[in-house]
């Protein structure tokens, strides 16, 4: 399936002239058939905590800006970032206190998990997805100002035009002190990259060092977590992934 998926991936960048991209797809099966002994001198054996599947290497991705090695767990199919945010959503909302959450684009992996906390009260949120309690636009939410405790939101800004207006309905429905986790794909040494196009994937920007600016423009106090902090070897997180956690 994946092979297949990639094949049309070659012949669309080919066709496009989307030559990086075509770059990266290459690189990607060239790690994938030199023998692993010849790249890494030293194995760690791969721990998905998500569904407990293990394994010396995970799937690689590319796409027109990088490749990335081992991110997707070949059993839940679950990335590297969800793999450290499982981590940090259980430390954040493993309260007793009943909290109120809203979960934007929800993943199936992570949604089992958080709804094993049943002493909150968990809604799901998304334009286009359709099992979710609520069909919403980020841009311009139907909830009433201070209705959540706490909003997670992974890998959604890139795809949305207004992400500044996007973050300032987030921290509008959010209860006062309430915290919003919100992850982008970025290059942390650089600028925000704005494409010209939706061929990367569906997104209008990469996001850059600047990104955390425009966070505290709108939060009160942005804090920085690096997920590869929990056992991220070992459980195949990237060092550059990192969730911004926003205080109302």
């Amino acid at each position: 399936m994946l092979i297949k998926k990639d094949i049309r991936l070659f012949i669309s960048n080919f066709q496009n002239g989307n030559f990086s991209a075509l770059f990266y797809l290459i690189l990607k099966y060239l790690y994938i058939m030199i023998p692993s002994a010849l790249l890494l001198s030293k194995k760690t054996i791969k721990n998905c905590p998500l569904c407990l599947y293990k394994n010396k290497n995970f799937l690689h991705l590319s796409n027109s800006i990088r490749l990335s090695l081992n991110s997707v767990c070949p059993k839940c199919h679950c990335r590297s970032r969800h793999r450290g945010l499982f981590f940090l959503y259980n430390q954040i909302i493993s309260v007793e206190k009943k909290k109120k959450i809203l979960h934007f684009a929800p993943e199936s992996f992570l949604q089992k998990k958080l709804k094993k906390f049943p002493q909150h009260e968990y809604h799901t949120a998304d334009l286009i997805m359709k099992d979710v309690k609520f069909k919403e636009d980020l841009q311009n939410l139907s909830f009433k100002d201070n209705s959540y405790d706490i909003i997670l939101n992974n890998h959604v800004l890139e795809h949305i035009s207004n992400d500044k207006k996007a973050i300032q309905e987030i921290q509008r429905i959010l209860k006062p002190d309430g915290i919003a986790i919100i992850t982008v794909p970025g290059d942390w040494k650089k600028r925000t990259k704005h494409f010209y196009s939706l061929h990367n994937n569906g997104h209008y920007r990469n996001y850059g060092f600047d990104f955390v600016f425009k966070l505290k423009k709108v939060f009160k106090r942005v804090h920085i977590q690096k997920l590869f902090k929990y056992q991220g070897q070992k459980h195949a997180i990237k060092t550059d992934e990192i969730a911004f956690i926003c205080f109302k």
